[in-house]
This record gives C-alpha cells, sequence and structure tokens, in this order.
C-alpha cells in the first residue's frame, strides 16, 4: 500500500498481492486482544463497521497496524488468508476495509471483493476523463444478468460499457433499494455460473457520474422491467 501510494507500484500489482496475503481480523467480545486460531469449519465472528455510510469488514496487514486503533469490544483477532475472506463475504453485500485508522486504508467494495485477485476500480470513484463507449457482452453472462435482474424486483433497468477497456454493468433501481446488496449478489449469481466477474455500479440519474451518464444518454438497456 505504501508503494501504490508513492507511485512506485501501480494498483494491480497491489490486487495481486492482496490475494495472496493474510490479514488479521477483529473478533467480538470482550476480553484480551490476543490471535485466536480459526479452526477449519469454523464459524467466525467478524466485526462489521460502519465506514463512510456502508457497511464494512475491517481488516488489517499486520498487528501494529491493529493495536494501533484496537476497541475494547474486540476480544481478539483471527489470521485469514483473502483467498478465504472473499468467500466468506461473497452475496453479503459487505465491504472490506483494510487497516482502517492505521498509516493507510483502503476500502474495497463487494465487486471488488469478488474480482479478486483482479483489479478494478470502485463504481464511486470513476475519474472524469475515462474513455466509455459500447461493450460487447456474451450471451449467456447476459442471460445470466436478466434472470438475476428480474428475480430481484428492485432493477428497473441494465446497461453495458466498455470503461477503458473493462466491461462495466450499470443499473438503475427503484428507490429505497440497497446498491450494496443488488451488486454483490449480481457478482455471486455470475460466480455461481463459472462466469467472469466485472465492474458493477448502481446510476445515480440526478448525478449519473460519466459511466452513469454515458450509459443513460448513449446505451442501450439489455434488460429492463
Amino acid at each position: 500500500m505504501v508503494q501504490v501510494a508513492a507511485g512506485a507500484r501501480d494498483e494491480a500489482a497491489f490486487f495481486a498481492r492482496l490475494w495472496e496475503s493474510e490479514v488479521l481480523v477483529p473478533q467480538e467480545g470482550a476480553g484480551e486482544l490476543r490471535e485466536q486460531q480459526a479452526e477449519p469449519g469454523a464459524e467466525v465472528a467478524m466485526r462489521v463497521l460502519t465506514v463512510r455510510g456502508v457497511r464494512a469488514v475491517p481488516a488489517y496487514s499486520s498487528e501494529a497496524q491493529l493495536r494501533k486503533v484496537a476497541r475494547p469490544e474486540w476480544s481478539g483477532f483471527v489470521r485469514l488468508g483473502v483467498r478465504a475472506l472473499q468467500t466468506m463475504l461473497a452475496g453479503t453485500g459487505t465491504h472490506l476495509v483494510l487497516n482502517p485508522g492505521g498509516d493507510l486504508s483502503v476500502m474495497l467494495d463487494p465487486a471488488q471483493v469478488a474480482a479478486l485477485p483482479e483489479h478494478h476500480p470502485p463504481a464511486t470513484n470513476v475519474p472524469a476523463d475515462v474513455s466509455v463507449s459500447a461493450a460487447s457482452m456474451a450471451e449467456p453472462v447476459l442471460d445470466a444478468l436478466r434472470e438475476f435482474f428480474g428475480s430481484v424486483g428492485a432493477v428497473r433497468a441494465a446497461f453495458a460499457a466498455s470503461v477503458d477497456g473493462r466491461t462495466a454493468v450499470g443499473v438503475l433501481l427503484d428507490p429505497g433499494a440497497s446498491p450494496a446488496e443488488v451488486l454483490s449478489a449480481a457478482t455471486e449469481r455470475l460466480s455461481a455460473a463459472g462466469l467472469p466477474p466485472f465492474g458493477m455500479l448502481a446510476i445515480d440519474p440526478q448525478s449519473p457520474g460519466p459511466v452513469g451518464g454515458w450509459m443513460l444518454s448513449e446505451g442501450r438497456p439489455f434488460y429492463e422491467r
């Protein structure tokens, strides 16, 4: 993370390294802050925080980073591989925040977690000068998404675009629907069908941003309710 922030490494290298890493995940309950053994198949009571208005599981790159910000309600921590953590977070709509309150912190949205070890820019942080164009998606992917969006009931329309050469899907949701839950569940559906993940975003008609704006003005929906 330090090398990425300094410009010495690109973000793709960071995501690939993260995929091979272990992180420390705080546990619920009072008691001495110490490492606990995570038995194979046992449940892990992960702490969930509210960070920037979204639910996020905190994880730390080292014990030193964790102890800097440890809370009284944390009884200890378990050491988990990021691959295992990805499986545990699948379908929960929960973000992953690394080193919250530490020296350097980064948050991954549910689609980014599901896409690991590939690097996908966060859907809420797209540069204004991004290149957006029409995307060509395979029919099995479109069929899986149409079936899922039809079953959810909260999706009014869905669009696809190529964002700097990478496929992204944008959805218009009913008022009050949870973007994190819908997008995370859609990513999980693709994974269960053996299809590759890609970037997804919820389009805010009042402030769609460069990608959502292109989808609404230039794109054609591949799904409409």
